[in-house]
């Protein structure tokens, strides 16, 4: 069996807390799409069980980082 995100692959919608202000924060995409221009189109640098993902705060912008468990297929 292997492992995916649910999130990337659209199986599931997940949502957070902003420990800022207690805002709803939504996902922007994985970490690593934001280290370059073309880190989007490198090999996903993960760990076996969790992918790593930023969110956003709708109320006050503040940006976190969230590792999100893998699920079996």
């Amino acid at each position: 069996m292997s492992k995916v995100c649910p999130v990337c692959n659209e199986i599931r919608d997940i949502r957070t807390i902003c420990g800022n202000c207690g805002g709803s924060c939504v996902d922007k995409g994985r970490v690593q799409d934001y280290f370059d221009d073309y880190s989007a189109d490198m090999p996903i640098q993960d760990t076996e069980n969790y992918c790593f993902h930023v969110f956003q705060c709708e109320s006050c912008n503040e940006l976190m980082r969230k590792s999100v468990l893998k699920v079996d297929i």
